[in-house]
């Protein structure tokens, strides 16, 4: 449409920035799943000249940074007829420093400079696994580390814990996200090569899905069997999450993923030894008691 698409990019420093294409090559930057905040720059600056420049503008970002950009284009008074807005379902924003030692992390393990570096390597196990993906010396290492810190909700900024934007009304015009539940909401759709959850927050977001709509495969699906937890409610902030800061700061990332592995394989140790125990318990059909 002429017009200017702000999305989130990896520089070469390995950091999520926020940049403005104006073309499919520089707009493909913004693809692939990122999990550290994006560093906003002067985009501000910039989508305001496009605004009052007349051309058509989408900005896309978390529900936070989405909000940014409505309060600030409001209070400017730019005129909103050509802005789009999408936001992500997103769980929690962890911390740069955590992503910028782990990053120094696997470069000392594998004893080299990352060339290259995939948050979530679908390739490896499918959309459903949380595995990233790097390169050194040519060669392709996979870990599913980063992804197993950033569950644990631990690293997540203050912020995300009473995030003021967990509610079916977003404030954008389409809200993209993983479809978690897409096997009982359309049994038999799953490719495990991801799902994308498309809600439509306005007749706007509905006009745009409409013209785009064609070159996708779309299934309608019941709200109700697509809901998900961050739909209505932020994370729980972990009442380990002190301790978690303090083995980063004073130990580091290597310790804390050896704690992590430590409390993995106990925890499935742990579950063996119950299960040998409950099998034991089993006498000609009935529990012992």
């Amino acid at each position: 449409m002429g017009g200017a698409v702000y999305g989130c990019e990896m520089d070469t420093s390995f950091r999520i920035v926020h940049n403005r294409a104006v073309t499919q090559e520089e707009r493909d930057h913004f693809k692939k799943s990122k999990y550290t905040q994006s560093r906003i720059g002067n985009i501000y600056e910039k989508l305001r000249s496009d605004l009052k420049s007349g051309i058509y503008v989408l900005f896309s970002g978390t529900s936070c940074q989405t909000a940014a950009i409505r309060n600030y284009v409001h209070l400017l008074r730019l005129p909103t007829q050509r802005l789009y807005c999408i936001d992500i379902l997103c769980r929690g924003v962890p911390s740069q420093k955590l992503w910028d030692k782990y990053l120094s992390y696997i470069e000392k393990r594998y004893k080299g400079s990352i060339e290259y570096i995939e948050y979530r390597d679908k390739s490896y196990k499918g959309w459903r696994s949380h595995y990233e993906s790097f390169v050194i010396n040519g060669q392709k290492h996979y870990s599913n580390d980063f992804g197993s810190l950033f569950i644990k909700d631990v690293y997540f900024r203050p912020s995300c814990y009473n995030c003021k934007y967990k509610t079916v009304m977003h404030p954008s015009d389409i809200t993209l996200g993983d479809f978690w539940e897409v096997d009982e909401a359309i049994p038999g759709f799953n490719d495990n090569k991801g799902i994308s959850l498309v809600l439509i927050n306005s007749v706007k977001g509905y006009r745009l899905f409409e013209q785009c709509k064609d070159n996708l495969i779309v299934k309608q699906a019941e709200f109700k069997k697509s809901e998900q937890d961050i739909f209505y409610k932020p994370v729980k902030k972990p009442k380990s999450r002190p301790l978690y800061w303090i083995i980063l700061n004073a130990l580091g990332i290597n310790v804390v993923l050896s704690w992590l592995h430590f409390k993995s394989k106990f925890g499935l140790w742990k579950k063996s030894i119950i299960m040998r125990l409950f099998d034991k318990r089993h006498t000609n059909g009935s529990i012992s008691r």
